[in-house]
Formats: C-alpha cells, sequence, structure tokens
C-alpha cells in the first residue's frame, strides 16, 4: 500500500511527519510512504502576531483542501495549531503518544552573571508572542529565580525554533520561551538531513541557563506536545491503518484540554494554559491564566475514578494531617560527608534531585552549570531562595524517569538523588544520603483516624507499625514512589488513592464536609 503524508516544511514539521511515517512502517513493514512538504500561511507571514492573524488554523487550512481532494492521504500537525471547530470533511484520526507539553525558558549565561554581579533587582526581557506564556512567566520569574527581580518585560518574537533561538542570541533580551516537546524532538532525532540544525542548536544551548517551567504554574497551550493526523472523514482504510500506533489514553487528554480552551473561546489569543496528565487512575489537570471575559484560571484539579466510591467522612477528627507539617514521625539530622563524596555531588557531571530543599549538604557549594532537579514547587521556591538557578521538577507527580535534558550538557549526566537514609526505592536515580530520619518518642495518635494523607512511603510504614488497623482505612498520596511503597507494604489490602497534593486532599476533604479552612 502507498500513501502520501503531508506536513510544513520547517525541520519540526518534517521531523513530526517522518515520526508518523516510521510508526507506520513499524506497524506495517509492507508500507511505501512518501512525503509532501510545503508552506503554510503562518509560515509565509512571520511577522504579523498570531493573535491578529485570524486565529483559526493559520499553520493548518492550508492542507485541508489537499485532503478533501486526494492529494494525499494525511497531514501531521502540531494539535495545538488546530482550530478548536471540527472541520467538516476531515477528522483526526490518531494521536501517538504525546511528548513533554511544559515550556521551557531559555536564559542566557552572559545575562546571568550580569544579574548575579548586580544582586539582582534589575529588569528581565523575555521573548514570546504567546500571551498565555506572558501572562504566566512575569509571577513565575519573580518567585523561582535565585535572584531578585525588581519587574518582566516581555516582547514578541516569530519564527521556527531555529529562527527564534537565533533571534534570541542576537538580541538583548535576557530570556525566551519555546515548547520543550519542540527542541526535544529536534536535538532527539536520528536523521542525518538535521545533523546540521541539531549542530547549530548544541552550539546555541551551550550560551543559555534552561529552565522547564513547572505545570503548576505555567500549564502548556491545550494539545500541546502532542501530534495530530489529519485525514479525509470517509477514509476508513486510513483509520484502521493508524490504530496501530495511536494512543487513546493520550488522545482523551488532548480532547479535553481542547474542551475547556474551547469554553472559553478557543484560540491561540487566549492567556489559558491548561495541561491534562494521566495517571493509573485518573487524571490531573492543571489549569492557569485569564479568558478574555475576565475568569481566573488558577488550580489543579484531580480526577480519580477511585474518589466516586469512597465514603464520605463524618466528621473532621476522623482525617489526618490537618496541617502541612511534615514532622510529626521524624526529625531529621545531617549525616557526615567526606571530601571526596561532597566534590562528587558538587561536580557539574552529576544531575542532582532534591526532594527536600534541606537534603542538600550544608557544605555544598553550587554553581550555574549544574543541573537541578526539585520534587516540586515548593521545594523549587526554597533551593531558589538559596540561590541556586534550579533547573526543573517533577511538579508533585513523582521521580519516575530521568529529566530529558541531556543535550544541553557535553555528557551524559550521572543523575543522583539526595535524600535520607531509610529510603528503599530510588526509582530511575542512584540514591546517597545526606540526611538520616530518627522516630520521635511521641508520634501522632491514629486510633481514631480514617482518612489519610501520606507524605512519604517511610511515614506510613512507621504508622501502619504502631496503628495496624489503619489498612482498613483510605490512603491518599501522590501519584509516584509513595503510592507505589504503600501498594508495595499493604499488599492488595486497603484502599490507596492517588490525589496531586496535601493541599489539594486537603481542601477537597473540607468541601465534603462542609467546613472552612483551619
Amino acid at each position: 500500500m502507498n500513501i502520501k503524508i503531508a506536513a510544513r516544511q520547517s525541520d519540526l514539521a518534517r521531523i513530526q511527519a517522518y515520526a508518523v511515517g516510521d510508526a507506520l512502517k513499524s506497524k506495517h513493514p509492507h508500507l511505501n510512504v512518501d512525503y509532501l512538504f510545503s508552506k503554510s500561511a503562518g509560515d509565509k507571514d512571520q511577522e504579523s502576531l498570531l493573535r491578529s492573524m485570524g486565529d483559526k488554523g493559520v499553520f493548518t487550512n492550508d492542507f485541508y483542501e489537499g485532503l478533501c481532494s486526494g492529494e494525499f492521504d494525511m497531514v501531521v500537525h502540531s494539535w495545538k495549531d488546530m482550530p478548536t471547530e471540527s472541520r467538516e470533511k476531515t477528522s483526526v484520526a490518531c494521536t501517538m503518544k504525546r511528548e513533554d507539553p511544559r515550556d521551557i525558558l531559555l536564559f542566557k549565561k552572559s545575562h546571568l552573571r550580569r544579574f548575579r554581579g548586580n544582586q539582582g533587582g534589575d529588569e528581565v526581557t523575555v521573548l514570546t508572542s504567546s500571551p498565555r506564556r506572558e501572562h504566566n512567566i512575569k509571577g513565575f520569574i519573580q518567585s523561582y529565580f535565585p535572584l531578585v527581580v525588581e519587574d518582566v518585560l516581555v516582547e514578541p518574537i516569530r519564527g521556527n525554533i531555529q529562527t527564534r533561538v537565533d533571534k534570541f542570541l542576537k538580541s538583548n533580551a535576557d530570556g525566551m520561551m519555546i515548547a520543550k516537546a519542540a527542541l526535544d524532538r529536534l536535538m532527539n532525532s536520528k536523521r542525518p538531513e538535521f545533523e546540521s540544525s541539531r549542530a547549530s542548536m548544541k552550539k546555541a544551548l551551550e550560551s543559555c541557563h534552561f529552565m522547564v517551567l513547572p505545570l503548576n504554574e505555567n500549564p502548556g497551550a491545550a494539545a500541546q506536545g502532542a501530534l495530530a493526523v489529519e485525514i479525509a472523514s470517509q477514509r476508513a482504510d486510513l483509520k484502521d491503518l493508524l490504530q496501530a500506533i495511536h494512543h487513546e489514553r493520550h488522545f482523551a487528554c488532548v480532547l479535553e484540554e481542547r474542551k475547556i480552551l474551547a469554553s472559553y473561546g478557543g484560540g491561540c489569543h487566549q492567556k489559558i494554559g491548561v495541561t491534562v496528565v494521566p495517571h493509573e487512575q485518573g487524571e490531573v489537570v492543571f489549569q492557569k491564566g485569564i479568558s478574555d471575559s475576565g475568569v481566573v484560571l488558577d488550580g489543579v484539579e484531580q480526577k480519580n475514578s477511585k474518589l466516586d466510591e469512597m465514603k464520605v467522612p463524618k466528621k473532621l477528627t476522623e482525617i489526618f494531617p490537618l496541617d502541612t507539617d511534615n514532622n510529626l514521625f521524624f526529625d531529621r539530622s545531617e549525616l557526615p560527608i567526606s571530601i571526596d563524596e561532597l566534590a562528587m555531588i558538587e561536580s557539574e557531571e552529576t544531575g542532582l534531585y532534591v526532594a527536600r530543599a534541606n537534603g542538600l549538604p550544608e557544605d555544598f557549594r553550587y554553581n550555574d552549570q549544574q543541573c537541578v532537579w526539585a520534587s516540586g514547587v515548593e521545594t523549587w521556591k526554597k533551593l531558589a531562595q538559596k540561590g541556586i538557578w534550579v533547573n526543573g521538577c517533577d511538579d508533585g507527580l513523582g521521580s519516575r524517569r530521568l529529566p530529558a535534558v541531556d543535550y544541553f550538557y557535553e555528557k551524559k549526566l550521572k543523575w543522583m538523588k539526595l535524600t535520607h537514609n531509610q529510603s528503599f526505592n530510588a526509582g530511575p536515580f542512584k540514591l546517597f544520603y545526606t540526611y538520616q530520619l530518627v522516630p520521635k518518642a511521641e508520634t501522632p495518635n491514629l486510633a481514631n483516624k480514617k482518612y489519610f494523607y501520606w507524605m512519604s512511603g517511610t511515614q506510613f510504614k512507621l504508622a501502619y507499625e504502631n496503628y495496624p488497623h489503619i489498612v482498613d482505612g483510605y490512603h491518599f498520596c501522590g501519584t509516584g514512589i509513595t503510592y507505589q511503597e504503600i501498594k508495595s507494604i499493604l499488599s492488595g489490602r486497603g484502599t490507596v488513592i492517588q490525589f496531586y497534593s496535601f493541599k489539594n486532599w486537603k481542601q477537597w476533604m473540607f468541601n465534603l464536609l462542609g467546613v472552612e479552612e483551619i
């Protein structure tokens, strides 16, 4: 069978088309694939702001007639470029596994040195033409940067990813925002025709620090990181062909994001970010921004099928804990670290995963060339207050995979998780113990508690040993390693429910009881 795949002419668009073609051929070895690349209206006009160009399909409409006429069989788009309204004669028949939906902030190394030399207090200029990014980046920089920023200015920029990076480096701006998925696809492509582009981008990135922006503070554009394969609606043969590479779970998340965006009017002019992240039991929905009508979005919603099966608590005293004090069961004390061990932690070749800000040794000396990853946004903030440039975090979703940022460095990073001496599940990281947990002489009385939120598997283990009856309660925790640890300890007993964060869980429980925050 022969098929023709169309896409835009940019390196990124071609890489995306090849990804779909290669995936199809891996599932259908006898398939022959031809490619047709051409410019869209959005590519031809590199000066106008997207919000002023009609806002509906400026990168996709030019391919519509070709699909309807049979000039080609399918078109590969970035999902976020698709208009929120469905088209009459075509449909999206396939979404492959989604890439990273987050944004990344590039920041010139020379400018960071200047800021540190001035002890902060200056204005920061960031390039982006996205109203969503402009809306979210100002508060983010002032809260998460390791220096004092007086104000954040935003200036527009257009072009494909290489053009924008080139413009940025030639400008006086300090930073620029782009989609991480675009950078990942370009830098991880193995095709020889993109070797020059990869080398050029690699050289450009050497002059930049980076931050992968947390979904909690800056959700992506609806459907960011996902590919849409559009076909003529009547082509049942192509639907069957594409089903082999279709990722139904990610497709559902994309549709949910687009539905939320459409409920506020749709379009890339909106100052709205929305990202839906699937997990084993449901979804976490991140939303942030402001709609055209002035509706403020700023929150995280937990969707979990197990919540519907749960018995509603009868009184506040059944819930534990009611505050965010993580020192209810243990005291923490720093472990001795040798000079050689400290040098290993401080090496530029070591990527540091920091689960708690106080997990860094007191004698740790940070330099801006080292990659530092945090478990969540609260740890990020505390590290920034110590003067550390944090490169990203796990958004509180668990350390289940290594950060995909190796292309920023000359050598593959050796990742190390700084943690306590009772941690027994490293995930993908090598463990390094920087502090120990010492059980307190007096721990909380859990005799009448039925609803629990656990911050760690170690905390749950001690509580379970002292109060075995809690096995019959409802146990809530994040979606990462803590969840796996508790499931392992209970060995099929009890009810363990994934819930994004203690803060969200507590508010949800209070709403069930109809009580005010205390």
